[in-house]
C-alpha cells in the first residue's frame, strides 16, 4: 500500500513487515555524515505531515508518518553511533 507523500518528500511504502535482511556497507565518516543530514531533512518533512495530517483530523496518515519519522530518526541514532 502507498500513502500520500510526506511535504515535499516521496512516499513512504508500508508493507506491513519491515525488511530485515542486514547489508553491509562501507562509507567514510564524511560521507556516513551526508547520510544522516539527507535523514533528517526526510524526518522532518515526515514530521510536517503528521502535523499537518493530525489538523485534518486524518489518523491512518498521523500514524504512518509518524512511523516512519520514528523508524529514521532510528537509523539516524544508529549511523551516528557509528561515529561517535
Amino acid at each position: 500500500m502507498l500513502t500520500a507523500a510526506p511535504a515535499g518528500g516521496r512516499p513512504f511504502m508500508m508493507t506491513g513487515n519491515p525488511v530485515t535482511k542486514a547489508i553491509k556497507l562501507t562509507l567514510t565518516e564524511d560521507e556516513a555524515e551526508i547520510i544522516v543530514d539527507a535523514l533528517e531533512a526526510d524526518m522532518e518533512g515526515y514530521l510536517e505531515s503528521a502535523k499537518e495530517a493530525r489538523g485534518n483530523a486524518n489518523r491512518e496518515d498521523v500514524k504512518t508518518f509518524s512511523e516512519a519519522a520514528e523508524r529514521i530518526g532510528a537509523l539516524i541514532n544508529k549511523v551516528r553511533a557509528l561515529l561517535d
